[in-house]
């Protein structure tokens, strides 16, 4: 389900219970990263740990980053009524006329489809984008009329329109500043927030494990794998630390009858 890009569209959509809910794979891109990142914290903790080789030296470094204080980008445009963006080329124009361009920041379906589209025409990545993302140009959406248009596109008109593409849509800074210990060498490079990012964590894993016994075996069969493993985070926290409560109240009941 990983590999095909369908388990983290399944839990999204279990995980909201709103009545007019349009679907994950209808959510824009940083709507559904900001759901990953919103899941990832309250799951596993706003910590989060990250690997990254330095340029220049190449060595390995591991440090942590607080989920929490990613940011957006300036939400400072918006869409028209129809819920595009519009751009004029500066340079380009058809029958003496300026080519105005409408489009939309890509949804998890389209991204899927350009992915596709991208594995069959990996020599064309940019158009790819520009006919996944346009809506229209000069108010026809015809697409074969669309990529006649994009074909003839200078690259001065392309550079310009990728930049207000990159400018106005939403979405979540995912630059980060990176030091490395060994070389002291400093550098920006960009994390993905993909499917992966929602997974669990040695660290993570080794304590649900640890949790998992516990709660099996202190509740001496009244609770199997299986129970434990459907609890949430808060009642299956809970029962651990109700466990705690009743230990240490044993052991004192223990030391005190020893004592007398």
């Amino acid at each position: 389900l990983f590999e095909s890009g369908k388990a983290i569209n399944m839990v999204i959509d279990n995980n909201v219970y709103e009545d007019n809910f349009i679907g994950s794979e209808n959510l824009l891109i940083c709507d559904k990263q900001a759901i990953i990142l919103f899941l990832r914290s309250t799951s596993f903790g706003d910590k989060y740990p990250i690997k990254f080789n330095c340029q220049k030296c190449h060595n390995e470094n591991e440090i942590d980053f607080f989920i929490s204080e990613l940011e957006i980008n300036d939400l400072n445009y918006f869409p028209d009524e129809d819920g595009t963006f519009s751009f004029t080329l500066p340079k380009m124009k058809i029958n003496n006329e300026k080519v105005l361009i409408k489009f939309t920041p890509l949804t998890v379906k389209e991204e899927l489809m350009l992915m596709e589209e991208n594995r069959n025409n990996p020599d064309s990545e940019i158009t790819n984008l520009y006919k996944t993302k346009i809506k229209s140009i000069n108010n026809i959406n015809d697409k074969n009329y669309i990529t006649k248009i994009l074909h003839n596109m200078s690259m001065t008109d392309s550079a310009k329109l990728r930049s207000y593409m990159d400018k106005v849509e939403p979405r979540i800074k995912n630059e980060l500043k990176f030091d490395c210990e060994f070389c002291k060498n400093s550098f920006n490079s960009s994390i993905e927030f993909n499917d992966n990012f929602l997974g669990i964590t040695p660290s993570y894993r080794t304590q649900m494990m640890d949790e998992i016994f516990n709660l099996t075996y202190y509740h001496k069969g009244g609770l199997t794998r299986a129970d434990v493993m459907s609890m949430s985070i808060s009642e299956r926290r809970w029962e651990l630390n109700r466990i705690v409560k009743e230990v240490e109240k044993t052991n004192k009941e223990t030391e005190r009858a020893t004592k007398k």
